[in-house]
């Protein structure tokens, strides 16, 4: 199959002869407009945010980060790290030193599973409740002794555990496998399907079946693959209209992901007061000859401190911090942003404002004093949080100097 990259500079898809009917459906299930111009004309103008693989009946298109320093790969990282991180455990899921090029989710599956399988089938103790004729297991005195005064063919309850290959990381396995051999050219699936014969079939979502696994330090090496079979089944688009047959796809939005990665180390930080809003809040209304025709809303990424003062018997949400994430990687202190988290600071009356961008090295914090009497902040500060280091190790220290500097501006 042919590989196409595409830049994000204009992500534009040129559609070619057969890919009509794939597009409709890649498209409605990725929730994206296709204009009826642009559907006339056969091109698709994606957003230059999206990043990604498309898999279409006769060809590849790889959707490429607006950062040349940033792969696919280092993007799938922070979804992993937001989706799947939880502690050293984890550390695995973030090594991309062995991976210059993004070889597709399903691949890496494939293969890693591959590897699992030369030596066995995981398998796990389970618990099984069972009436027996004889004592086993963990049993249930006072029903088993209720059981036998009634005469009961098998009156001892007992639970016991049995080293079984259908446990839920086999059967979350194998439900990836059998949504990709729906993909009649995936050979390899097929194979490694036939592995699975003695695990039950399940029809629940990647996100039921993953949530079901208890990692431990005897387990903790299936976590990856657990991940890639879970976006296999939640994420993947597979068409599978006969005759049309396209394969693996997915888009992820770069910006919101870079948002949601910061979001998440810094509510994560012990003891330090971050928040976010689950609503957004009114700014104000629109008036149109004094009717109200509708309203403006505003939401920062990240507030620290946040309280509610009464000003007036009117109660107002009020933070000593507010912070928002911005996914720029060359032009910090955009004007555009510095009148957001201008307004921002106003309207929760904070002393602190700050932006985070992404970066591709260790980068100090910067400031920006603002030389106008009249603003309501008199400086912005900026913090960068390096994310392209391929090693685990250093990826995971990079997240901790990130702590470190945010820190520093917040509390200082």
């Amino acid at each position: 199959m042919n590989i196409e990259n595409i830049e994000s500079d204009n992500n534009i898809i040129v559609v070619q002869e057969g890919e009509e009917k794939f597009f409709e459906n890649f498209l409605k299930k990725n929730n994206i407009y296709w204009g009826k111009e642009n559907k006339e004309q056969s091109v698709i103008v994606l957003s230059k945010s999206l990043v990604g693989v498309i898999a279409t009946p006769i060809r590849k298109i790889e959707i490429k980060p607006k950062f040349k320093e940033v792969s696919l790969n280092h993007v799938m990282r922070l979804y992993l790290y937001i989706e799947g991180y939880n502690n050293s455990l984890d550390d695995e899921l973030l090594d991309i030193t062995n991976s210059s090029n993004f070889n597709g989710i399903s691949e890496q599956f494939l293969s890693s599973l591959k590897q699992l399988l030369s030596r066995g089938l995981p398998k796990e103790y389970v618990l099984y409740d069972e009436n027996s004729s004889y004592w086993k297991g963990h049993v249930n005195v006072v029903s088993s002794i209720k059981n036998s005064k009634l005469l009961r063919s098998n009156p001892v309850t007992t639970r016991y555990a049995h080293l079984t290959i259908d446990n839920s990381v086999n059967i979350l396995i194998k439900a990836a496998l059998r949504k990709l051999t729906k993909n009649s050219s995936d050979i390899l699936a097929k194979r490694l399907l036939t592995y699975y014969e003695g695990v039950s079939d399940s029809e629940g979502s990647g996100e039921q079946l993953y949530v079901k696994i208890v990692f431990n330090t005897k387990n903790s090496y299936l976590k990856k693959i657990c991940f890639w079979a879970k976006m296999i089944l939640d994420e993947l688009f597979i068409d599978t209209i006969p005759g049309n047959i396209g394969g693996e796809s997915f888009l992820i939005n770069f910006d919101m992901l870079f948002e949601s990665f910061v979001r998440k180390i810094a509510i994560e930080i012990p003891e330090k007061n971050f928040s976010l809003w689950k609503q957004p809040r009114k700014m104000g209304e629109i008036s149109l000859e004094g009717n109200n025709i509708g309203n403006r809303i505003f939401l920062p990424d990240l507030l620290y401190k946040e309280s509610t003062s009464e000003i007036s018997n009117d109660f107002k949400d009020e933070a000593y911090g507010v912070i928002d994430v911005k996914n720029k990687a060359y032009n910090q202190f955009k004007p555009a942003d510095i009148y957001q988290i201008s307004m921002y600071a106003s309207l929760l009356n904070a002393k602190v404002a700050l932006l985070v961008y992404p970066a591709f090295y260790e980068r100090g914090n910067e400031v920006m004093f603002i030389d106008y009497k009249f603003a309501p902040i008199k400086y912005v500060s900026a913090v960068f949080v390096n994310i392209i280091s391929n090693d685990s190790d250093i990826f995971l220290k990079s997240i901790e100097l990130f702590k470190k500097r945010l820190l520093e501006i917040i509390e200082n």
